[in-house]
């Protein structure tokens, strides 16, 4: 594994870009394959070959504004492409049934993303927090790849809330 990253500030410090590359590569990931005759509805296997490389980007920025600077604004949003690849098994140039050489990873989606938006004013917040990836390729929760590869959709989640200060300590 490794990765390297930047991380830049302009404007005197109220804008923050940062950017990552990373790379992994995998020996012996365990999947499970299938049906197994015994105390267990699975089978695992290794594969062996297996990589995941990818690059996350952020981007921060800090405001204060309005007539004496006393509303704060902050926010930072952010994105991860991931792409990943079965490569082959141990002693083996075949992926183990139903998974195929080339075919991305289970439970990793190749696009994900946040973003957060907070703005305070004396004793008072408010906030929007995003979060959210694309699809990705999973196995059927019951039978394990005996029962099929699909595709499960992305999903995104937004929230809302704000604040009230009543001391230092507590909100």
């Amino acid at each position: 594994s490794g990765e390297a990253g930047i991380d830049h500030a302009f404007a005197g410090g109220h804008v923050l870009v940062e950017a990552t590359a990373f790379t992994n590569h995998y020996d012996d990931l365990i999947v499970t394959v299938g049906s197994f005759s015994g105390s267990s509805r699975f089978e695992t296997d290794n594969i062996s070959n297996a990589r995941a490389n990818g690059l996350e980007l952020a981007f921060t920025g800090r405001r204060r504004f309005g007539s004496n600077r006393s509303v704060d604004l902050s926010a930072r949003v952010g994105y991860t492409f991931l792409d990943t690849k079965v490569l082959a098994v141990d002693q083996d140039e075949d992926a183990p049934p139903p998974f195929s050489v080339g075919q991305a990873l289970l439970r990793r989606p190749p696009h994900q993303f946040f973003a957060d938006v907070i703005v305070a004013n004396g004793r008072l917040g408010a906030f929007v927090r995003a979060g959210g990836r694309g699809k990705a390729l999973d196995v059927e929760p019951s039978f394990g790849t005996f029962g099929g590869l699909f595709d499960v959709p992305g999903y995104q989640v937004w929230s809302a809330g704000g604040s009230w200060r009543i001391t230092r300590q507590l909100d």
